[in-house]
């Protein structure tokens, strides 16, 4: 073979130098100088190779200080040992860029084995290193989002017969070890629920049989004894030939989701027997006043089938005087937003077919999706409350029933006002999760989830009514046990988590186990939790802050506090939020319904349980709620 010139190889070692981002060189058996640098070491360090050549401190000033003794004690070990050696460390080149060095040095010696120096190369890992930082990253990342998902992957060989990986998750999620799973399928099969270990093997048989993408669930026993439901999904690796090379796929606990559709199937049935046999009238119309939907409790209260109320007007069920009004009620509210009658319970008049009027109460609530605007209206037969209070009336004065009718109702009808509204939340829930087949139109689906969530507001807000009739009238009793603020204020959070996810919120728990627990009733914290969340999430704008948080005062004291970045209130509209169906007259205020007794009525529970109900508040700087619970409600301090 011909030799190459010796320019030629010169040129070539320059290349391979650069594109490789090494340079070469030698030094004296100290490391005091440098006594070559190959051409690149220019490019490589950024210091020419006339100042690197001779004096060696000048390539120690420009190793991160970091770095620098542990680089120091390398060269001094190996100037005794004489062994080879390579170190990593920062360097700083005299342009200011940093970067990380891998050097590689061997011992050079004479014919007499004598230590004459050390030659060696210096090679820039720079992007290396990055990559190798981002990897990991995205590593995390990636095992970060597995966790949090309750979620593994695994791959299988291209029999489907053989796991032959699973990600580090699986041991949390399964309970057992990586090791454990791989190998053949029944090492994860035989855990399965008896009645699942045949169609999930038939599946997999018809997966060998004709690769394709799949997805099935089934329950899965841990070693702990625990049973998770799992969705599991998979594909074949296919060549580019068209052969598989083997599987990949995911498994996931959705033990949560599954148990809460078990839970709600059962609840649908309930729901499903109570409105068979409810005897309110259920009714939904249009922004026109055209009737939508009607159940049966509405033909037997008004004489009508179905398919004559269905596409008619809701005059038809009003007497004449009344009929002419409905429709400007409904025109009036979308055109100016001032609620009449929408929202607000009433007592009206209707007519059945036969012509025969009877008073009834009527419930209405808006329900939009989209452009469309629909309402959905309660209506209860109250003839024979009427005849009661007719006869009330007769038999007492009126100062004396002007004060006792309103506690005796209240507290009288409190079941027969919650009847309605589980009656429509029952019902729509049935209809939402169609257990009687589909209902075709998808459009329905979301109207009926709007009557649902518009109902539940509602009973909402009627409880907060009649708590404050309880306590005004006296009747309200705690039932006291030791109460922990931590786990009361996370079971609050869990039910306004969602609200605040939606507007970009940040809700933090800042009370410390430690903090002593209370003596108080438990489902009334849970209510002034739940009020002051509410609130905060209400009132504070998109990107803002929500957070709890408890001290022990010197007195023995405990202080709750719920404190928000958001809009806050000035002195008159802190005046008129303490005031009962006060609401702050503010834009995001007008977003959101309510009864304005959120506030009131936390005041008086907080009031019952001995304490002190305080506000702290300024426009546009948000606001701190507390509630201080006396020495005496204490326990464990």
């Amino acid at each position: 073979m011909e030799k190459l010139p010796l320019q030629n190889l010169e040129d070539r070692i320059e290349h391979a130098e650069r594109i490789s981002h090494i340079c070469i060189w030698e030094s004296d058996p100290a490391f005091h100088f440098w006594s070559f640098a190959s051409s690149n070491t220019e490019n490589l360090l950024g210091i020419s190779v006339d100042r690197l050549l001779g004096d060696f401190s000048i390539y120690l000033k420009h190793i991160h200080p970091d770095d620098l003794e542990r680089v120091e004690n390398v060269y001094a070990q190996v100037s005794i040992t004489q062994q080879a050696y390579e170190i990593e460390y920062r360097f700083q080149r005299s342009d200011g860029r940093a970067i990380t060095l891998h050097e590689y040095g061997e011992p050079i010696r004479d014919d007499d084995d004598t230590l004459i120096g050390f030659r060696g190369t210096s090679q820039d890992i720079t992007q290396l290193r990055n990559a190798q930082k981002e990897a990991q990253q995205n590593l995390a990342r990636f095992n970060y989002a597995e966790e949090i998902a309750s979620m593994s992957h695994w791959e299988a060989d291209a029999a489907f017969e053989i796991q032959t990986y699973v990600s580090d998750n699986t041991v949390d999620l399964y309970g057992v070890s990586r090791e454990s799973l791989i190998g053949v399928f029944s090492q994860f099969t035989d855990r399965l629920h008896p009645d699942d270990k045949e169609p999930v093997g038939l599946l997999y048989d018809s997966i060998r049989a004709d690769p394709r993408f799949y997805q099935l669930e089934y329950r899965y026993i841990r070693n702990d004894g625990r049973m998770m439901y799992v969705r599991e999904t998979g594909k074949p690796i296919w060549s580019e030939g068209g052969v598989v090379l083997g599987y990949r796929g995911t498994t996931q606990d959705i033990s949560g989701f599954k148990l809460a559709s078990l839970e709600l199937e059962k609840s649908n049935a309930y729901a499903g027997a109570i409105v068979e046999t409810a005897l309110d009238a259920i009714i939904t119309i249009d922004s026109k006043g055209i009737i939508e939907t009607v159940n049966s409790a509405t033909e037997k209260m008004f004489g009508y089938s179905d398919g004559e109320l269905i596409g008619s007007n809701i005059r038809m069920l009003m007497p004449a005087h009344d009929a002419g009004h409905h429709d400007s009620y409904i025109t009036n509210y979308l055109q100016t937003g001032e609620a009449k009658i929408i929202g607000i319970g009433r007592e009206i008049v209707g007519k059945r077919k036969d012509g025969q009027e009877f008073p009834l109460n009527l419930s209405i609530s808006e329900i939009q999706f989209g452009s469309k605007r629909s309402f959905a209206g309660i209506v209860y037969d109250i003839t024979e409350r009427k005849n009661n209070e007719r006869k009330l009336l007769e038999a007492l004065s009126r100062a004396e029933d002007a004060n006792r009718a309103k506690t005796e109702f209240l507290s009288s009808m409190s079941h027969e006002l919650r009847t309605p509204l589980n009656a429509i939340i029952g019902f729509s829930a049935t209809i939402n999760g169609e257990v009687f087949g589909p209902i075709g139109n998808p459009k329905y689906v979301e109207y009926v989830a709007d009557i649902n969530a518009s109902g539940t507001h509602l009973l909402e807000l009627i409880n907060d009514v009649l708590d404050v009739s309880a306590i005004e009238s006296g009747k309200l009793e705690l039932s006291e046990e030791l109460v922990s603020l931590r786990l009361a204020t996370d079971t609050a959070m869990r039910l306004v988590r969602e609200r605040a996810e939606v507007a970009k919120l940040a809700l933090s728990n800042k009370i410390d186990m430690d903090i002593p627990h209370i003596v108080a009733d438990s489902r009334r914290i849970q209510q002034i939790l739940l009020n002051l969340l509410s609130n905060a999430v209400k009132f504070t704008p998109k990107g803002g802050e929500v957070d709890v948080s408890a001290s022990l005062e010197s007195d023995g004291a405990v202080i709750l506090r719920v404190s928000d970045t958001g809009i806050g209130m000035d002195v008159q509209g802190l005046a008129k939020a303490m005031m009962k169906f006060g609401q702050v007259d503010s834009g995001l205020a007008r977003k959101h319904e309510g009864t304005g007794l959120g506030l009131p009525l936390t005041e008086r529970l907080v009031e019952l349980h001995d304490g002190i109900f305080n506000i702290d508040s300024q426009p546009g700087e948000g606001t701190v709620v507390s509630a201080k619970f006396p020495a005496k409600r204490v326990r464990g301090h």
